[in-house]
């Protein structure tokens, strides 16, 4: 376990976790971001000061020239050429995900909330038969287990929709399932439109995580999948 903050774990050569307290945060935008702070509350300038310190500090540790990370029509943050990645906060942490794209054409994360997601929130994330299925896999249940699955949704609709470049799609119409060969969770998306056009499956890996207090779950999609999977 990491004791000191900000903590950074590779995964290879290729992908990069970065999580930090949001209190360590206090870096300006860059001169490029500063346009994503007009018109934002004080509270949701800080979630983007804190993320973008995040990635900063990531993209650095890959010895990127470009740090400025910009933002998409959907929200979706807009990494250098070569890069792509993904930013998560809640309460406490904030955490960035950068992979390298030949490595991984897109990925997702997502930071564990402490606060109960409830029942009926969960109809809109996952069925009953997933839930039991991570239960089984991950060894969580009740609270903890919604909690998790909500993030695994999270991280792949993040992943996803950077992929295929909409957020036409819900959080449900992902599909968690146990690959067989390695004993491991995978999540998938089956024939999501993207325009009048339809996609085959796409399938990333599911990785929970835990640093100090922080637990992240992220989601990868290895780089040629998407050549395979998208069907024009």
């Amino acid at each position: 376990m990491c004791s000191e903050w900000p903590a950074e774990r590779w995964f290879g050569s290729d992908t990069l976790l970065i999580v930090d307290l949001i209190t360590n945060c206090h870096a300006d935008l860059a001169a490029t971001e500063s346009p994503l702070a007009l018109g934002v509350s004080a509270a949701r300038l800080r979630e983007l000061k804190a993320g973008r310190a995040a990635a900063h500090h990531g993209l650095l540790a890959f010895n990127c020239d470009e740090h400025s990370i910009l933002m998409s029509e959907t929200g979706a943050p807009i990494w250098p050429k070569g890069y792509c990645g993904s930013i998560s906060h809640n309460q406490k942490h904030v955490c960035a995900l950068i992979s390298r794209t030949d490595a991984y054409v897109s990925v997702g994360v997502d930071l564990d909330d402490p606060r109960p997601i409830g029942a009926a929130a969960m109809t809109y994330v996952a069925s009953r038969s997933e839930v039991q299925l991570a239960g089984l896999t991950i060894g969580a249940s009740g609270d903890e287990l919604d909690r998790v699955v909500f993030c695994i949704k999270e991280a792949a609709f993040k992943c996803f929709s950077s992929v295929l470049g909409h957020t036409n799609f819900q959080l449900r119409d992902t599909r968690l399932l146990l690959e067989k060969s390695s004993a491991s969770l995978v999540v998938r998306l089956h024939q999501a439109r993207f325009g009048t056009k339809e996609t085959g499956t796409l399938s990333a890996a599911v990785h929970i995580f835990e640093i100090n207090d922080a637990k992240i779950v992220f989601v990868l999609l290895p780089s040629g999948t998407h050549r395979e999977c998208l069907i024009f």
